[in-house]
């Protein structure tokens, strides 16, 4: 048996809507299996599919796993997949996580007119609208000695 994905992934997700996703489990042997699915445990997700008994060799059977957040963290689980004793079991992990919103960075920052050996300095606040702590890094691609950027990372 093979899942397609073989890991689910919620990137970036809103409150208390419906997010879904479609697990795909595909009989790649030459036997036929009886599959068992086993649902997640937590209820933030569900799965929703149509039996089909005997999965012949080359047939799949489409799962499709719905997640509903409740708040702005982190949730996994995972679906488990038994097909009796022919072949291996699989297990597939979920998980949902909170994106952060686009970053708007300038593309040109103005400084003026700045004296000669004079410091000017420009703020760009980086905010998020999702409610959670985050990181950040900045890359320096090219240095220049008459810029310095500060902080790179927090």
């Amino acid at each position: 048996l093979e899942a397609r994905p073989s890991v689910l992934h919620f990137g970036g997700f809103q409150l208390h809507k419906d997010h879904s996703q479609t697990l795909r489990i595909v009989n790649t042997s030459p036997a036929s299996f009886r599959v068992s699915i086993l649902p997640p445990s937590t209820p933030y997700f569900r799965v929703n599919f149509d039996k089909k008994g005997l999965l012949a060799p080359g047939m799949s059977e489409d799962v499709t796993i719905t997640f509903t957040p409740h708040e702005w963290r982190y949730y996994h689980d995972s679906v488990k997949i038994f097909c009796g004793g022919q072949s291996e079991n699989l297990l597939v992990p979920i998980h949902a996580y909170p994106a952060v919103s686009d970053i708007a960075i300038p593309r040109f920052i103005d400084f003026g007119c700045v004296s000669i050996g004079a410091t000017k300095a420009k703020r760009i606040p980086l905010t998020c609208r999702i409610p959670i702590r985050f990181e950040y890094e900045i890359v320096i691609l090219e240095n220049n000695p008459d810029f310095q950027v500060s902080p790179t990372s927090g």
